[in-house]
């Protein structure tokens, strides 16, 4: 079943040739977010495959069996945006790293580059004290062997450019950058000045994929060159495009710029600054026909001062594939995540001036010390920049390791952005930003573990879900289903995987594979952190219903007993749909095709003839009953369209279900309850996003943890033994998109199996819960089973709801005349004080909307919007004509293809905060700004 935008629903049954067996079965996964379950099964390997087991510490390891996925209804197909700060960035740093010397010096050494072509690494030998004595080294790694020849124009900083050309950076005599033609000995310097004066000391320089030049412009070493005199009044930052025009970027804010690198996607730009002991972060704002602009000046790192001693702040830097920033400084090379994050040192005991990466494989690293030059193996390659081909001339960098690096003409651009929104013990979701086709466009998605083609998501598929994954950019590694390399050929805890993907377009034409991103399964630990929160001054026990003899006038001041999108109607723009669900109204919404009508226990007309709400025998624990509705009750109409609404339509059984009126943030719950062992009865208990049916308010993460479910019985489910012994948990996440609604993300269900085979119905378990942001742990007994890791867990408001729910496609209709029960012993809440937790609700502050949006046509059918950036937003939502069109996260600009000449539209953009830190608020609307598409 869909959800349309009225949300109604439209049955659906697929049929799948072969070995796939589809069938319709709505899992209530909690019951939220209304129609929820369409299980797809290969039963010819969903036992064998679906296996994994964790130790107990006792030698008898219980069984954890992933059942097949459960996968959600969904509206219409929107782009899902990656988040570009995921905390699932693995360290690039071996465990145990040998740095090794290969090469000691009697200057001071600079400036390194590497050839593929001959596999040999160049540097800079610095004599200060006459610089004629400067020489320029070669290391030639297949002979070990060093040659050298001179450098009087002290060449420090260089690159190479895609016909290898090398660019240098020269401090001395021209004060300009020398470009070195490939086969030739001849530095011919550029014929550089800015407003008519000489340059400072061009210091390090880095290529874009255009080849424009960057390069920075210290005063070091100004005074040994033959005119010492300081003529520009500030150290600033430039390039220089491909004409060899010279453009300032940054002209103030450095005492002295020195390292110089560009992010993979070419969108910021990094430059540190030596006497401050810092670097710099620039957001580059690239306009077709105008000049390249480096805004929104950030400290991305500020290094901690120097002991004493040591040596040297801030140098040079080097960058690899997955945007880590490699800085040299004081004895060591530090190691720094795209968000600024350290991961580590490097420690070479002297000082380090600059780095770059080479090899066969490019993961050496190579450093230049002050007296030494050394090299590092890393975990991860360096970065290879691979130029645009705006024509066959340009085949890409000579230093790249593959052909896959390099964009073929026509083919789309490579997907920029991977990243995990949630990463369990063996399964990932993984999403990226959407490839552009200059010619056509972008028909499917290949998916790479480990360099391995695993799947191909397509649009236009025949079954519907499949080509969500195309339309929203993601892809579930493994959802047990969708794809065949899953079971013993699927990811396992504990292991970390490289994921790469590829675009397709129209003409079967395939994109470079995007930079890798290293993804770690999630192992199961021994170790409970209940007793920990317990003991935990920071946590409190926030909520406590002990279910004791309670009356109905004390359950009723903690709990509601109707669900809320029972009264969502109350909000719809259908007529008719609002006038049966007024604020007083008793109709039920029906999902997933249950069977029972939920009874308010304040409905005194139903309770006199049938109360579920009873005391346990001996008093100690709250009875929830189901059982078929007795004569001469009349239950109220329910829905199960959200269009047409019958006053005859009854429910034939009768249950009940318990709601918290109080919310909830992160913490610990749990409950002690005994279980319904009947065919036909799903108990449940879990946590349900409080913003269902509130129209925008149905943001990013709206999330729904489900504790457990359970499906009493002795049957078989989906080739799974005896599903009385299974124990279901599942996390659901609203993507970001639009202000409407928004679409909700499947991950597979999980499942854990009691150790002894015993049906959980047997006894009372305690279930339970620990949820803070990024991370969702599961208990039974006090024993994890299960964990959920990313940005996606995040923390929005939540309600508790236990309930016995009849009937429904995946529970099946209960045996006639079946009567059933849960038990609950009680519920406890732990919660953190948010006054100490800077992840809490005091950071969800509202987020602004940018001030000014400024458009500006750029080619044919083209529009680059730009906009003012906002404190504290994580990204934009961009509209064209009241249509959502993308989100940008990080940027502060963006571009619109395939506009029609004569056309006119209207953008307005929507900032957001970052969930990951609390804050889920959206900004109103910018203002509007219109443009008129020239031919």
């Amino acid at each position: 079943m869909l959800k349309n935008r009225q949300n109604s629903f439209v049955p659906t049954i697929t049929l799948i040739m072969g070995l796939l067996l589809i069938s319709l079965s709505y899992t209530n996964c909690g019951e939220g977010f209304e129609a929820h379950s369409f299980k797809v099964i290969d039963q010819s390997s969903v036992i064998d495959d679906q296996e994994i087991t964790i130790d107990d510490g006792n030698n008898n390891p219980p069984t954890v069996i992933v059942p097949p996925v459960v996968i959600e209804p969904m509206p219409e197909p929107v782009v899902l945006p990656p988040d570009e700060q995921d905390n699932m960035i693995v360290n690039p740093i071996p465990a145990n790293y040998d740095i090794k010397v290969i090469y000691t010096g009697t200057g001071f050494n600079e400036g390194p580059l590497y050839y593929k072509a001959t596999n040999t690494i160049i540097f800079t030998d610095f004599n200060f004290s006459d610089h004629l004595k400067n020489k320029i080294v070669s290391y030639d790694l297949n002979t070990l062997e060093l040659s050298e020849v001179s450098n009087p124009l002290g060449l420090n900083g260089k690159a190479l450019t895609t016909d290898g050309v090398t660019i240098s950076a020269g401090a001395l005599t021209g004060r300009t950058i020398y470009k070195k033609e490939n086969n030739s000995d001849e530095h011919r310097p550029l014929d550089l000045s800015f407003e008519g004066k000489k340059l400072n000391a061009p210091n390090d320089v880095y290529l874009d994929s255009d080849q424009n030049i960057f390069f920075t412009d210290p005063t070091y070493n100004r005074k040994a060159t033959t005119d010492g005199e300081q003529f520009l009044s500030f150290q600033g930052v430039y390039y220089i495009d491909r004409d060899n025009n010279l453009h300032n970027l940054v002209r103030s804010g450095f005492a002295q710029p020195n390292g110089i690198l560009l992010s993979p996607d070419q969108s910021t730009l990094y430059v540190s600054d030596s006497d401050a002991n810092l670097i710099k972060s620039f957001e580059l704002v690239r306009d077709d026909g105008q000049p390249i602009k480096a805004i929104n000046e950030k400290v991305f790192y500020q290094a901690p001062a120097l002991a004493q001693g040591v040596e040297g702040k801030i140098d040079g830097m080097a960058i690899d594939r997955r945007g880590n920033v490699y800085a040299s400084g004081s004895h060591k090379i530090t190691v720094l995540s795209p968000t600024g994050e350290v991961f580590g040192q490097l420690d070479f005991g002297e000082q380090t001036t600059n780095a770059a990466f080479g090899g066969t494989d490019n993961k050496t690293l190579f450093v230049t010390g002050a007296k030494k030059v050394y090299s590092v193996n890393m975990d991860v390659p360096g970065l290879i920049v691979t130029v645009n081909a705006s024509d066959n001339s340009n085949p890409g960098n000579p230093n790249d390791m593959d052909n896959t690096d390099v964009q073929a003409a026509g083919a789309p651009s490579a997907p920029v952005g991977v990243s995990s929104y949630l990463t369990a013990n063996n399964w990932t979701v993984l999403n990226w930003q959407p490839s552009q086709d200059q010619d056509g466009q972008v028909v499917a998605y290949k998916i790479y573990r480990n360099g391995e083609h695993i799947d191909t998501v397509k649009g236009g598929e025949s079954n519907s879900f499949r080509q969500l994954y195309h339309a929203t950019n993601t892809f579930i590694d493994c959802n047990y289903i969708e794809s065949s390399k899953c079971g013993a050929s699927g990811p396992k805890p504990g292991e970390t995987y490289s994921y790469q993907i590829a675009a397709v377009d129209n003409d079967n034409k395939e994109s470079a594979k995007s930079q890798s991103l290293q993804v770690q399964m999630k192992p199961l630990t021994a170790n409970s952190i209940r007793d920990n929160v317990k003991s935990n001054s920071q946590y409190k026990l926030v909520f406590e219903e002990n279910f004791s003899n309670v009356s109905k006038q004390e359950l009723s001041q903690k709990w509601e007993f109707r669900r809320v999108w029972d009264l969502q109607g109350k909000y719809s723009s259908n007529p008719q749909k609002k006038a049966h669900y007024d604020n007083d109204s008793k109709h039920q919404q029906v999902i997933n095709g249950e069977a029972g009508y939920m009874i308010d226990l304040n409905n005194d007309s139903l309770t006199q003839i049938f109360n579920p709400y009873q005391s346990s025998q001996n008093g100690s624990a709250l009875k929830i009953s189901a059982q078929p509705k007795p004569a001469g009750m009349s239950t109220p109409a329910f829905a199960d369209s959200g269009t047409e609404i019958s006053a005859s339509q009854q429910l034939p059984y009768v249950s009940g279900l318990l709601r918290s009126k109080q919310k909830f943030k992160k913490g610990f719950f749990e409950a002690r309850m005994k279980l319904s062992g009947h065919h036909g009865m799903l108990s449940t208990f879990y946590l349900f996003h409080s913003t269902f049916g509130v129209g925008s308010g149905q943001k990013f993460g709206a999330s729904e943890i489900d504790i457990l479910e359970y499906l009493g019985g002795s049957e078989s489910l989906y080739g799974q033994p005896n599903r009385g012994r299974l124990i279901y948990q599942t996390y659901h996440f609203k993507s970001r998109q639009g202000d409407g609604d928004y679409p909700l993300h499947r991950t597979p269900t999980m499942s854990f199996e009691q150790p002894d085979k015993k049906h959980f119905s047997d006894d009372f378990h305690t279930y339970s819960v620990f949820w803070d942001t990024g991370i969702v742990i599961w208990y039974i007994d006090d024993k994890e089973v299960r964990r959920v890791e990313g940005p996606a867990v995040v923390n929005d408001p939540k309600e508790i709801i236990l309930s016995l729910v009849v009937g429904g496609e995946w529970a099946g209709a209960p045996n006639d005349g079946t009567t059933s029960s849960i038990e609950i012993d009680y519920v406890r809440v732990y919660q953190k004080d948010e006054s100490s937790d800077n992840n809490g609700a005091s950071t969800n502050t509202q987020v602004n909307p940018p001030k000014t949006i400024n458009l500006q046509q750029a080619g044919s059918g083209t529009v680059n919007i730009s906009w003012d950036s906002v404190e504290g937003a994580l990204g934009y939502n961009v509209y064209r004509d009241n249509q959502y069109i993308q989100t940008v996260i990080n940027k502060t600009s963006t571009q619109d293809k395939g506009l029609n000449a004569g056309a006119s539209h209207t953008y307005y953009i929507v900032a957001f905060g970052d969930p990951a830190k609390g804050n889920n608020s959206y900004s109103p609307k910018s203002e509007e700004k219109k443009i008129t598409i020239n031919p």
